[in-house]
């Protein structure tokens, strides 16, 4: 799987000169609360917020989209507050990302803590339809990299990818989307050696 630059991206978007460097800000606002974090396969950590706004520029999504899904993660992994974002971002931008942000942990139990973030995603959705649009971009890379996952984790989110995120990409009419986030996860169901 490629890995892609912020220059990927800025080609990508179907936008002003100006709204490029909004995106340009936001990657160097990731790139910097980012920038000692790693993924599991152990890869630095930005390799994530660029892939999710590369397929959101591919879909042909504006400028505060593909800024989100540079950001999308800050709030949740970061130091990173709402406050932060939406000062140097602006309200727009700043609420989507609170859209695909999980709750931090707290005295649910995890099924508990998933249904309560199935709720605030859908809420936001019904708000901004961007919000599931990055959620699925999100979901998009995060089966693609699920190997260096252990395996109760790897099922869990092959399950919800196939149960979920699939079945609403299809609705919207992302149907090569859907069959790309099916195959992904049903690799993962349907091999007990992985």
């Amino acid at each position: 799987m490629r890995n892609f630059k912020i220059e990927d991206i800025l080609r990508e978007a179907q936008c002003s000169e100006n709204d490029k460097e909004i995106i340009k800000e936001a990657y160097d606002f990731a790139y910097e609360k980012h920038c000692n974090q790693k993924r599991k396969s152990g890869e630095p950590y930005i390799i994530h917020p660029l892939f999710v706004s590369y397929v959101v520029s591919k879909m042909g999504l504006d400028v505060v989209t593909i800024s989100a899904a540079l950001l999308h993660d800050v709030i949740e992994d970061t130091t990173a507050t709402y406050d932060d974002v939406y000062q140097k971002f602006g309200e727009e931008i700043a609420g989507v990302v609170e859209g695909v942000t999980k709750l931090k942990k707290s005295f649910l139990t995890n099924e508990q803590m998933k249904e309560e973030n199935y709720k605030k995603l859908f809420h936001a959705m019904e708000k901004d339809v961007r919000v599931i649009l990055l959620k699925l971009a999100d979901r998009l890379h995060n089966v693609y990299t699920l190997q260096y996952l252990d395996r109760k984790k790897q099922i869990s989110i092959a399950k919800e990818t196939v149960e979920i995120y699939a079945p609403i990409a299809g609705k919207l009419g992302l149907n090569s989307l859907e069959n790309v986030l099916e195959i992904g996860a049903e690799r993962f169901l349907n091999n007990n050696d992985k």
